[in-house]
């Protein structure tokens, strides 16, 4: 089977997957919604959660999703499904989801904070989407059980909302990106986006090896190897 046939088609078992968990992903994307309308418009601060808070719903999707598949991986491999396959195939339809949830809480971000750089703060949710999904996959693949897992998870997003973008040690945390460019929205101090975005993409890129390494580690599948000719004749 090729690597795009696989891919595909985990992609589709990953989308029924999540249809069948309308609820829970109702109300994880909920969470940032709630948290936004919760703080009065032009505080400042109100468009941290109403933004990069995002990463909690797709990150949280996506680990729930890794657990649930534990049981699932190792029959894959053993079909002939190779790691990429199975990664990138659960992926997509997580980020897919996260973009359609980015797609309808922006327009709300823009009309109700007004911020002064609209690009930056689109550009900031998207990326929150990139990073929180492979965000989510990594730890899923990290920690074997939902609280473990959902404690990392609070853990990660929450220290990266209450960091300063601007200190020293920010950037080492994988949503620091979005971080800062909720700050240029913001402020509209035309730090740019450029140094942000890379900062993301490449975060988003060291999640995904986090996440095949950890994955490879787990699930071992050894092949037996081929009988002799002479071990053939003893049997």
């Amino acid at each position: 089977m090729s690597t795009l046939r696989a891919t595909i088609t985990i992609a589709e078992m990953q989308a029924r997957d999540l249809s069948r968990r309308r609820l829970a992903v109702v109300m994880l994307a909920a969470l940032p919604l709630l948290l936004y309308m919760s703080i009065p418009p032009g505080e400042g601060w109100e468009l941290t959660p109403g933004a990069v808070g995002l990463s909690w719903s797709v990150g949280g999707v996506s680990l729930f999703s890794a657990l649930g598949w534990r049981q699932v991986d190792p029959r894959l491999s053993l079909a002939g499904y190779d790691a990429a396959a199975q990664l990138l195939g659960r992926l997509l339809p997580l980020v897919a989801l996260g973009l359609l949830l980015a797609a309808a809480m922006t327009p709300l971000l823009l009309l109700r904070s007004q911020p002064a750089d609209e690009s930056a703060l689109a550009l900031a949710v998207v990326l929150t989407v990139l990073v929180g999904g492979p965000l989510g996959l990594a730890i899923g693949a990290l920690f074997a059980r939902e609280l473990e897992g959902m404690l990392a998870l609070i853990a990660v997003g929450g220290i990266a909302m209450s960091l300063p973008p601007d200190l020293a040690g920010a950037p080492a945390t994988p949503l620091w990106g979005p971080m800062r460019l909720v700050v240029t929205a913001y402020e509209g101090d035309g730090a740019g986006v450029g140094a942000p975005t890379v900062h993301a993409l490449a975060s988003a890129a060291l999640l995904g090896a986090v996440t095949w390494f950890a994955w490879r580690r787990r699930v071992r599948v050894r092949r037996p190897e081929p009988l002799t000719s002479t071990e053939g004749g003893r049997r």
